[in-house]
């Protein structure tokens, strides 16, 4: 009986702390976003996934719609040249969140090559998003057949690719895959109990504090730099296997980690890669004129710089 209620007792103790914990994790992150957030989005409340999660952006359909420059992906740019088109893929960046759609780097582009743009870049996505778009009868009905398509790549993409969650307020998953034996497998959360654990805030910073030194060490750039390379050439070969031979372009926006390394990977790969570091000595990343206030995000400016020169690339092939 002793033993039952010294194990009980030490049982509510771990509870106690373990609740502890996730409400201090939880109330440090959530005053750190109220702090920085510039009241973009509102912060997400105390809570766990119970059941079937929220997976980041798996369902499309209603998400190209050009309804507002935050929330919601673009329509395509235009679509009165009778060319054919060029797509887009990426992130936020890609986007243009936060721009008036004249503003973006779709619109830009579609202007200077005179064809019609399909920006189908997802905010807070990467690598993952793109492979999957690939693999949807759905984008082919949506997207006609484009010879040149273009992947703005930002350094954050590479930690994208292995984390659950962006952020630890986050009450849904990213879309995720597993690399294994050379292919990639799209994951189902159809676990909820698993769910259920890896929604625990503990679990969150565990993970996104993991990733992050595992992305930034040099022992790993292997690894990383084969894994991201995997997710273009099976989107080529998805999108090849619909259009016919395609022109893959590779931004690199800003600096990017094992740059050199993944870029003759890519290149040996038959993929094109542009640097925005050739294209200008601007700090993009940090000139007042190239991001937007209070959030990092490409401006109209960062964009009227780049637009024309990567326009050049793609009118020489």
């Amino acid at each position: 009986m002793k033993i039952f209620k010294y194990l009980l007792i030490n049982l509510l103790i771990i509870l106690i702390l373990l609740t502890g914990a996730e409400i201090f994790i939880y109330k440090t992150n959530a005053d750190s976003f109220k702090e920085n957030n510039c009241n973009f989005f509102e912060t997400a409340p105390f809570g766990y996934i119970l059941g079937d999660p929220n997976i980041h952006r798996i369902q499309l359909n209603n998400y190209f719609t050009g309804e507002n420059n935050v929330t919601t992906g673009r329509l395509p740019a235009g679509l009165e040249y009778k060319t054919e088109p060029a797509t887009i893929f990426g992130c936020s960046f890609a986007l243009g969140q936060f721009l008036e759609n004249e503003q973006t780097f779709s619109y830009k582009l579609s202007r200077i090559l005179k064809r019609p743009v399909y920006n189908r870049a997802v905010q807070g996505q990467g690598f993952q998003e793109m492979y999957y778009q690939s693999t949807l009868p759905e984008f082919y009905s949506d997207v006609p057949k484009s010879s040149d398509v273009i992947y703005v790549m930002i350094d954050d993409h590479y930690r994208r690719a292995y984390i659950n969650t962006m952020s630890i307020l986050d009450q849904y998953f990213l879309l995720h895959c597993k690399i294994k034996d050379g292919k990639i497998e799209i994951e189902t959360y159809e676990n909820n109990f698993m769910n259920f654990l890896k929604s625990l805030y503990m679990v969150k910073y565990t993970n996104l504090m993991y990733f992050e030194k595992y992305v930034n060490n040099d022992k790993n750039k292997d690894k990383i730099t084969d894994d991201a390379l995997l997710y273009f050439t099976k989107t080529r070969e998805n999108l090849e296997a619909k259009w016919g031979k395609i022109n893959f372009y590779v931004v690199f926006y800003g600096k990017i980690r094992f740059e050199d390394e993944f870029a003759k990977k890519l290149e040996d790969n038959g993929f094109k890669v542009i640097k925005t570091s050739d294209l200008t000595d601007a700090d993009l990343e940090n000139g007042e004129e190239y991001i937007i206030e209070n959030n990092g995000h490409p401006s109209e400016g960062a964009w009227n710089l780049l637009t024309p020169k990567i326009a050049e690339i793609i009118l020489k092939k």
